[in-house]
């Protein structure tokens, strides 16, 4: 019998403890997920970032503002659950969505997935201890900004 278990050496038993934590799963993203959305409801671009980027991202919206361009910042309070279903509203809205991450991209992975093609995800990734700074971000999204503005014109 080909049979990879760790719990249960019957397929039966093993099944239904996987639906059972299938269904505690769809239960916690329910009651569980938390995130912050900052200045969204104009959004013409949505940072997405935790941790320490996320401090800089929020000094990024401003800085952005202050040059015509509406950024605003989701910030998940849990990644696990992910916010998917706030990422899927600005996808099916056509708002890009920019993820800042001083990681290999994990989180934008997750985004691109909720986002499901339907908007471009932007990676603004670090690693090695560096983090961007507010200007960095700033000339990013203007960049990315206006590849998708000439883009959408022809």
């Amino acid at each position: 019998e080909n049979l990879i278990s760790s719990i249960y050496m019957s397929p039966a038993l093993q099944r239904k403890h996987n639906e059972e934590l299938q269904h505690t799963y769809r239960q916690v993203e329910q009651e569980v997920v938390d995130y912050e959305l900052y200045m969204a409801d104009d959004a013409e671009i949505v940072f997405v970032a935790y941790g320490i980027v996320a401090r800089i991202c929020h000094s990024a919206v401003h800085a952005l503002r202050e040059q015509g361009i509406k950024a605003s910042l989701l910030r998940p309070k849990t990644v696990f659950p992910f916010p998917k279903n706030v990422v899927e509203d600005f996808a099916k809205r056509r708002i890009p969505l920019a993820v800042v991450e001083l990681s290999s991209g994990q989180m934008a992975d997750d985004v691109s997935l909720a986002a499901n093609g339907n908007v471009e995800v932007f990676r603004y990734l670090t690693m090695g201890g560096e983090t961007p700074t507010v200007a960095e971000l700033v000339a990013s999204v203007q960049r990315d900004m206006a590849t998708l503005g000439s883009r959408r014109s022809s």
